[in-house]
């Protein structure tokens, strides 16, 4: 049995649909491949702009900083013999009880900072955004708050504040891991050389700046609190420190933590 024969009509068309099906797929191949070009080359545009920014925010933040230390330099007075011994002293002697407790919050991020700001901050130990951590407030951590007044605003904690933050986002350091505060028996392994055997004993030494106030502190891993609503608009703000958020609060950082404990 033979096979119908196709007409050369049918055989032409489908030759047509078949040649503008392979033109249409070169278009569509070309135009995404030049779509693609569009976009790196957009992309390119981008990160150069970004550069520049960042770039004179770094130098920005340098010329800060310089500042800051040109401003402390000015404000020396002759030492008397008594403050060049007691300056001479070791650190480990400095370290006294009784400091003013504040707690310092890390509220904008690290774009455009030079290298001695981002030390700063991680000594403070806010290598976070929106973290925060208990700065028992000496010389040495007062000049380091001053550095990154423009990305940490802080202040002085109540008893209240303090023992809300610790007992709703407290975590603690074990062998090098955040570890939830589920029992007291973790404080009294890790502390209890230290006669702090409870989270009470930790608010306690945070709150009165304690004899082992360092060991408690260091025992608390750093705080992770939610982004100030005020604070949400610096991602609209192409310099985000004009926003003034940082520096020294006083008692109204006890508002703040509020809002975003």
């Amino acid at each position: 049995m033979s096979l119908p024969k196709v007409s050369e009509v049918v055989i032409r068309k489908r030759k047509s649909i078949a040649e503008v099906k392979a033109k249409r797929s070169v278009q569509v191949k070309n135009q995404q491949v030049k779509a693609k070009q569009a976009k790196g080359r957009k992309k390119n545009f981008k990160r150069i702009e970004e550069f520049v920014i960042q770039n004179r925010a770094k130098n920005e933040d340098s010329k800060r900083l310089e500042k800051i230390v040109k401003k402390a330099k000015s404000a020396k007075v002759n030492l008397s013999k008594k403050a060049i011994a007691k300056a001479a002293e070791p650190k480990e002697k400095y370290v006294a009880t009784g400091l003013p407790v504040v707690f310092a919050v890390r509220l904008l991020p690290m774009n455009g900072t030079c290298a001695e700001t981002r030390k700063a901050l991680l000594r403070l130990r806010l290598w976070g955004l929106n973290t925060g951590a208990f700065v028992r407030l000496d010389e040495r951590n007062q000049k380091l708050l001053n550095k990154v007044s423009p990305y940490v605003a802080w202040g002085t904690p109540t008893n209240k504040t303090i023992r809300e933050l610790v007992v709703k986002r407290g975590t603690g350091r074990i062998e090098g891991k955040r570890v939830p505060i589920t029992d007291n028996a973790l404080i009294e392994k890790e502390l209890g050389d230290k006669n702090i055997i409870c989270l009470d004993d930790i608010i306690h030494e945070i709150s009165t700046s304690g004899d082992h106030f360092n060991d408690a502190n260091n025992f608390l891993w750093p705080f992770k609190l939610a982004k100030p609503a005020e604070v949400k608009r610096a991602v609209k703000v192409k310099n985000p420190k004009t926003l003034n958020v940082g520096g020294d609060k006083g008692d109204e950082i006890n508002t703040l933590i509020g809002a975003i404990n």
